[in-house]
């Protein structure tokens, strides 16, 4: 289970040069947890939503943001649950995003999340995550878990049903300066340089 590695490394180095204009462009946090995936049930997100409630109410004072991006049947239901969790403004969600400007939104962020509560049988999205250089925090329910993962050095896995643990996770990460979260992001891309469309062939 492979991505073309060498555009999302590419597209992130183009996006360094110009953080600001790019930041501005797609309305962005400085720091944010970032999350794709349809709005469909078994993604989760309403798990990750009042995860991250949690995490809010407990990080202080400069909070990470979370950035869905997406689109399906649950959209009206998240927004009524970011709502009701009073984090309107907080979460953001920039809609179903094309490829080509996708890059921006993974070079950008400070740590993944893929939060499925169902058995996916991999998950390219962990892939063009960790190929852009990030953290991840991927569910146990996620195949691509167990080959991706290394614990507590590119990022952490949990149970997608304990909303607790993973606000816990999420406050670890947000309490790493810039350096380790960078030190992270390099083990991912080395983990996924494994993964590559090359060795698959």
């Amino acid at each position: 289970c492979v991505v073309n590695n060498d555009y999302w490394a590419s597209q992130r180095g183009l996006i360094a040069r110009d953080v600001d204009r790019y930041r501005t462009q797609e309305n962005l946090p400085a720091r944010y947890f970032f999350a794709i995936a349809r709005f469909i049930e078994f993604k989760n997100l309403p798990g990750l939503i009042r995860a991250y409630a949690l995490y809010h109410t407990e990080a202080g004072s400069d909070p990470f943001g979370l950035v869905l991006c997406g689109s399906g049947p649950l959209e009206r239901e998240l927004r009524s649950l970011v709502g009701e969790l009073g984090l309107e403004g907080v979460v953001r969600f920039p809609g179903f995003v094309q490829i080509d400007r996708l890059p921006i939104f993974y070079s950008l962020a400070s740590c993944f999340v893929f939060p499925s509560s169902h058995f996916e049988p991999w998950g390219l999205v962990a892939n063009e995550a960790m190929a852009s250089s990030l953290p991840v925090l991927i569910s146990q329910q996620c195949g691509c878990s167990e080959d991706l993962v290394k614990p507590g050095e590119n990022g952490f896995t949990f149970d997608p049903a304990d909303v607790e643990n993973l606000a816990q996770l999420m406050l670890n990460v947000a309490a790493l300066n810039p350096d380790q979260l960078i030190d992270m992001g390099k083990v991912s891309e080395a983990i996924v340089a494994d993964h590559s469309c090359q060795i698959a062939a």
